[in-house]
C-alpha cells in the first residue's frame, strides 16, 4: 500500500521534506544533522531511487550482492548516483547539515526492509 506521507518526517540521522507524493513517483529532500550520522544498510523490493547531492558530501555503501562486499563512493555537491530496487545502500553524511534530493518511482514505507 502507497503512504501518502507528506511533509517534514523526522528521522535517526536528521529529517525527510517530502514535497512530492504520488501513485507514480515520489520526491523528498534529506537533511543530515551532523557529520557522521547514517542510514540503516536498507533495501526495497519495488522503490527504484536516484539521488543528487545538493549540499555537503556523503559516503554511499552497498553491497554487491554477487560476491558479498561492501562497496562505497564518495559524492560531493551536484554529483547523483542511481540505487535500483532490490540493491542493499546506506547513506552516510561526511558534512554537517548534508542535503541531497531523492527521487523515486513512489513511496512505500512497507517497502524498506533494513540490514543493520
Amino acid at each position: 500500500m502507497t503512504d501518502k506521507r507528506h511533509g517534514i518526517i523526522e528521522q535517526l540521522w536528521g529529517n525527510e521534506l517530502i514535497w512530492a507524493n504520488t501513485d507514480t513517483y515520489c520526491a523528498k529532500i534529506l537533511v543530515f544533522g551532523s557529520a557522521g550520522l547514517k542510514t540503516s544498510m536498507q533495501f526495497h523490493t519495488t522503490i527504484d531511487k536516484s539521488f543528487f547531492v545538493n549540499t555537503g558530501k556523503f559516503a554511499v555503501r552497498w553491497i554487491d550482492t554477487t560476491a558479498g562486499d561492501v562497496l562505497e563512493k564518495i559524492v560531493s555537491e551536484g554529483e547523483t548516483w542511481h540505487n535500483p530496487r532490490l540493491h542493499p545502500y546506506q547513506i552516510e553524511s561526511r558534512t554537517d547539515g548534508a542535503s541531497l534530493t531523492e527521487i523515486s518511482n513512489f513511496d512505500d514505507i512497507d517497502d524498506c526492509f533494513k540490514i543493520s
